[in-house]
């Protein structure tokens, strides 16, 4: 899941968006990611305040990347974008 939201992060912030019923050019955005796992015992709102969690960590550590769980206290790493 992580390489997958990785993956989604990089490939939209590499584009330039533009909103096609308007056609304001938003250009290069950028996307965070929280992601928690279900566990057994999970209730829905429970998965949903751990995912917020790590949302939160993602926009607090800089915006532009992919935190799971366990990770939101870690150091955000350095991010190498490619563009296209």
């Amino acid at each position: 899941v992580r390489v997958l939201a990785d993956k989604i992060r990089s490939t939209v912030m590499a584009r330039d968006i533009t909103i096609k019923s308007t056609n304001q050019r938003l250009g290069r955005v950028h996307v965070s990611f929280g992601i928690a796992v279900a566990r057994p015992d999970d209730t829905p709102d429970a998965l949903v305040f751990r995912t917020q969690k790590c949302l939160r960590a993602a926009k607090e550590q800089g915006r532009n990347r992919v935190v799971g769980e366990g990770e939101e206290n870690a150091p955000a790493p350095e991010l190498k974008v490619a563009f296209g």
